[in-house]
């Protein structure tokens, strides 16, 4: 660096301190704008190749963390408060741990997963919504260091009087799951245990988030967590029963995600989970019926010839599915098309070949309709045709 370019470094290190009084001193007096413009400055501090920030990043910290804890503010300017936290977890990652700032961030962090927005807010700047974006990015950026101070905010508060503090504790748990899941390991089933306890929670809203949770532990923590099937299937089994929309949708997910890989550990579980499946894809709502599809497929891949049993009536009814051509209908067409070709891998060519005619013309008409997912799935579906059919694939497309 040269002599020019170190003196406007430390011009504009120096300028820091005096930005953060003033904002602090506007901030006090109900004036926001300063406040924000002063956010914009260290917005582009902290994303420049030059160490423009120095040792103000300590303090830059301390202003943003005391910002987005004031719920007496405006919610635009502490969402700009979290969103510094996050570009500096980003691009400081290093200068934070080194000085010790991780715990610090995840001790306001953490309990903005309690907030309520209140009806007037766009959701998107929501505090909680947000502080679980901080989160998730910590997670990925600096696992060994989150992980500890997150699993103690949920062991202390998954059973806390206020149902927020419970929903707060088991959705931690799911945010971090991603980027902690090496550290899971060793605290899978303590983690479990709080997951599955808030799963039968009284209260919706805690239910949803252990439904979440168990979803994002089902995707990130395989295949450890395939271990634990015997307490984490009755559970999720019992979750589809749930009064709740939300509940059941994120149950399915989580079903999806963890059967796909089970194999026969999944046989004691087969039968209660496709007539459960089959009830809720009969009396559904449409976007309910997607994600149900979605755990069929996984279900049958995961039992292959133990499924020929239920092969019959999934079919029929995804040929339901596979005719349906308004806009809003598209989705559920394409997941019953992936489904068709999971169900036709898993009980293989002797049952399929006589049948899967009609599912061929089905899939070809979709490639007419303007819908990318469903090209993408029926792309798949074509593929796991050809895989069954081998040599006979010629023949079957002709006959269509």
């Amino acid at each position: 660096m040269s002599m020019k370019e170190e003196t406007l470094v430390k011009m504009f290190r120096d300028f820091v301190p005096s930005i953060l009084n003033v904002s602090r001193q506007c901030l006090a007096n109900g004036d926001d704008d300063v406040a924000s413009i002063a956010f914009e400055i260290f917005d582009e501090l902290i994303e420049s190749p030059a160490p423009l920030l120095g040792d103000s990043v300590r303090s830059i910290v301390q202003f943003s963390l005391e910002v987005c804890s004031n719920q007496d503010m405006e919610i635009n300017i502490r969402q700009q408060a979290i969103q510094i936290i996050s570009w500096l977890v980003k691009f400081k990652a290093s200068f934070l741990k080194k000085n010790k700032l991780i715990v610090p961030i995840l001790q306001v962090m953490c309990p903005l997963l309690t907030e309520t927005a209140n009806e007037d807010e766009d959701s998107d700047l929501a505090a909680d919504r947000s502080a679980a974006e901080v989160i998730d990015t910590m997670a990925i950026n600096l696992p060994r260091h989150v992980f500890g101070p997150v699993l103690e905010f949920a062991s202390v508060n998954f059973r806390h009087v206020n149902p927020k503090y419970r929903e707060a504790a088991v959705t931690s748990l799911g945010v971090v799951s991603e980027g902690c899941s090496e550290h899971f390991k060793d605290k899978l089933e303590e983690c479990l245990k709080v997951v599955l306890e808030a799963l039968k929670d009284q209260e919706q809203m805690v239910r949803g988030a252990a439904s979440f949770a168990l979803g994002q532990f089902a995707e990130h923590l395989q295949p450890e967590i395939l271990s634990h099937y015997e307490s984490v299937l009755p559970c999720i089994l019992n979750a589809l029963e749930d009064p709740s929309d939300e509940v059941k949708e994120k149950s399915y997910y989580a079903l999806a995600a963890f059967c796909e890989d089970m194999g026969e550990d999944i046989l004691p579980y087969l039968e209660p989970l496709i007539c459960r499946l089959v009830i809720s894809l009969q009396s559904s709502p449409r976007n309910l019926q997607e994600t149900c599809m979605s755990a069929i497929g996984s279900v049958a891949a995961a039992a292959e010839q133990a499924f020929i049993p239920y092969a019959e009536k999934v079919l029929e009814m995804m040929k339901g599915f596979m005719v349906l051509t308004k806009d809003e209908d598209l989705c559920a067409r394409a997941r019953a098309t992936e489904v068709v070709g999971i169900v036709a891998m898993a009980v293989g060519r002797t049952r399929m070949e006589a049948i899967l005619p009609p599912f061929i013309e089905a899939a070809i008409s979709g490639f007419g309709l303007d819908y990318s997912e469903l090209r993408e799935y029926t792309h798949g579906f074509f593929s796991n045709v050809a895989e069954i059919l081998d040599d006979s694939f010629s023949q079957v497309t002709r006959v269509v």
